[in-house]
């Protein structure tokens, strides 16, 4: 009336064992985590710089010279940083800065599409 568990085993075909099934979920796992946080390099760390032009400088660059230089100008001039503390939104701050700064505020209103 009542089988063993030994006696339903000997039954029942041979199924993957439980550490081969935490080993598949546990892989599975982590494509899933990879998918929501790559190991690659994440392409906004290149772009702080356009949140905060007074604290974030890239580290690596993919700027002209030209660019770089008018981030530096713009990281050293208390005027612009307290403009930047008074501004609503980062596209004013960078919309105001144009006609100063044009090349790095173009660079930033085109890379600040889609960035947080």
């Amino acid at each position: 009336m009542f089988q063993t568990l030994a006696g339903i085993l000997e039954e029942t075909e041979p199924g993957p064992s439980f550490s081969q099934l935490l080993h598949d979920h546990l892989s599975l796992l982590l494509k899933e985590f990879e998918r929501y946080f790559p190991t690659t390099k994440d392409p906004r760390t290149a772009k702080e710089w356009i949140r905060d032009p007074f604290v974030n400088m890239p580290s690596e660059s993919t700027m002209s010279v030209l660019e770089e230089d008018q981030l530096l100008e713009i990281a050293n001039d208390g005027g612009l940083k307290s403009m930047f503390e008074t501004t609503s939104t980062l596209p004013t701050f960078w919309i105001k800065i144009k006609a100063e700064c044009p090349e790095i505020a173009t660079k930033a209103l085109t890379g600040h599409k889609g960035h947080p």
